[in-house]
């Protein structure tokens, strides 16, 4: 039984059931709730998309199926989603999860991540002294998105997490 779906951009998840931003969000829930991890694994569901652009795919073609079985989360690379949805580099937040809510299929929580797993991961092997794994280098990660402190029209609130 699903309780809930969470869709990730993840490009290198090789297993659906076991892959690394999934099982670091169920440690998470387990730590906030009590819960254990392995029922958890049966109660909320990871999908890797394999990229931003077919994770946008799947919520328009799968989110009204998925949400069925409980609510959905999109799990989007901020510094990537505004290209996948046709948006200036300079969008704002609440533009960005408007664009998003647009064309999803159902009604999905949307979490942008200023930072990716692959730089935590690589942090964490710099601070163990080992060698960091190879990661694609993005210019824009290295400076705040230009979009920061920008102000945008509507109701104020970014609306960072899920809604």
């Amino acid at each position: 039984m699903t309780f809930a779906t969470v869709l990730y951009e993840d490009q290198r998840a090789a297993h659906e059931r076991n892959f690394g931003p999934h099982v670091l969000v169920l440690a998470c829930v387990a730590d906030a709730t009590g819960l254990g991890r392995w029922e958890l694994r049966e109660l909320i569901k990871g999908i890797p998309a394999k990229g931003n652009t077919r994770l946008k795919a799947t919520l328009e073609q799968d989110a009204d199926l998925l949400s069925q079985s409980g609510p959905v989360y999109a799990v989007f690379d901020d510094d990537q989603v505004r290209t996948c949805y046709g948006l200036l580099n300079d969008a704002c937040v609440p533009e960005v999860l408007a664009a998003i809510r647009r064309q999803a299929k159902a009604q999905v929580g949307i979490v942008l991540l200023k930072s990716t797993i692959e730089e935590v991961v690589r942090a964490c092997a710099l601070a163990l002294h080992e060698p960091p794994p190879y990661v694609q280098a993005h210019t824009d990660r290295a400076r705040p998105h230009p979009a920061q402190g920008r102000r945008c029209g509507g109701s104020g609130d970014p609306d960072q997490g899920a809604g």
